[in-house]
């Protein structure tokens, strides 16, 4: 699956060796295992720790502009 972040404001950082994405109210831990790449389209932050888990499972991280053309990989 995608991960895709598309939500201004969002969060990613890892907990227990899985991606922790959401808000201050709403978050959710998803396995790397079932990711296959992250977009991102919206500003976000995304933890170094949360790069690296990508990194360690070949996760590529594509980011897009606002018409959705890749800005970089």
């Amino acid at each position: 699956m995608q991960l895709l972040l598309d939500t201004r404001g969002l969060v990613v950082r890892q907990r227990n060796r899985c991606f922790l994405v959401g808000t201050e109210g709403d978050e959710r831990l998803i396995s790397p295992e079932r990711v296959t790449s992250i977009a991102v389209t919206q500003p976000c932050m995304i933890s170094s720790a949360a790069i690296r888990l990508a990194v360690e499972h070949g996760i590529p991280i594509h980011f897009f502009d606002a018409l959705g053309q890749p800005q970089a990989s």
